[in-house]
């Protein structure tokens, strides 16, 4: 895997979605872990909504263009979290297949083939939220 050095690139089109969201959940491990340590800290989703007003004014929240069922947005919250099939299924309590259906449904309606490129597009969108 490809390692970025944000200090000396500021380009990041040369990344694939997978190491582009890899970055992007190691950044927000970090903060995570930096945040909780402070007293009295504020938030993540607070830190980032603060900082994305900086970067980039506010502007109407994109409308979504796929139609994801609210099962579908939960277990697109746990492939985020990249967790087995196995770990959504007892979390959610359904079964393993009904999960993989659940998986090829979310593919098939985002057009892409893995669960990486489901999550970027889902992001992208705007239709998930990385806690």
């Amino acid at each position: 895997m490809k390692v970025v050095d944000l200090r000396v690139h500021d380009d990041l089109d040369g990344l694939s979605e997978f190491e582009l969201l890899d970055l992007y959940l190691r950044v927000r491990r970090l903060l995570a872990a930096r945040l909780s340590r402070q007293e009295g800290s504020e938030s993540m989703e607070m830190f980032f909504s603060r900082m994305a007003e900086v970067v980039e004014p506010p502007g109407p929240p994109p409308a979504p263009k796929t139609r994801i069922s609210r099962r579908e947005r939960e277990v697109l919250h746990f492939l985020a979290q990249e967790r087995t099939n196995a770990e959504i299924a007892a979390t959610l309590f359904i079964s393993e297949h009904t999960v993989k259906n659940h998986v090829s449904n979310i593919l098939a309606k985002y057009e892409v083939g893995t669960r990486h490129g489901a999550v970027m597009a889902a992001i992208r969108e705007g239709t998930l939220t990385v806690d």
